[in-house]
């Protein structure tokens, strides 16, 4: 929806008067948390190629505003999709997440042989706190919480620490896992 709004007393003179017209185009939420897009223009009596460009910008806004609907994303706090299996995948690790819908977590990391974790989580709005209840080493059967914030965006979990002593769980944590 564009919108039209007559000149306003406070627009600016020209040294050669007052400009003929100046309109003010409004869009309606285009996503990407931008709520509202605000183009205002000055039009003279060469105002045909500014017009046929204001046309092209306003497509391409409506066009990337499309495409940002199409992304799936779960804002924070919405674990609808967090109980699932996600794995980890970089040059030094392969370690595997399997966070289940008892407030459970299960941890494996399949490159250094014989490291297991068992859990429990904490869930609330837009936070989860880790607490390892058994473990195959002393790192691991560290019962120290880990607290995070967690964002899910398509396939892939971001978290962020807001409070964790243990490094190795850490490490692993502040990388993005994928959906399996």
């Amino acid at each position: 929806m564009i919108e039209s709004i007559p000149k306003s007393q406070f627009a600016p003179k020209s040294p050669k008067g007052d400009f003929l017209k100046l309109l003010i185009f409004s869009l309606p939420s285009l996503g990407a948390g931008i709520k509202k897009l605000k183009i205002s223009s000055f039009f003279t009596f060469r105002s045909g190629l500014m017009i046929q460009k204001l046309i092209t910008f306003i497509t391409l806004l409506s066009i990337l505003g499309l495409f940002s609907c199409t992304t799936k994303s779960t804002e924070k706090g919405n674990d609808s999709s967090l109980f699932s299996k996600w794995k980890l995948i970089s040059e030094q690790s392969e370690v595997e997440l399997l966070m289940r819908n008892d407030s459970t977590f299960h941890v494996d990391v399949l490159t250094q042989i014989g490291i297991e974790v068992e859990g429990k989580l904490n869930i609330s709005s837009s936070e989860l706190t880790f607490i390892n209840t058994h473990g195959t080493d002393s790192i691991s059967s560290d019962p120290s919480p880990g607290k995070y914030s967690f964002v899910i965006k398509s396939d892939t979990i971001y978290f962020q620490e807001i409070n964790d002593p243990l490094s190795r769980r850490k490490g692993f944590l502040l990388r993005p896992w994928l959906k399996q």
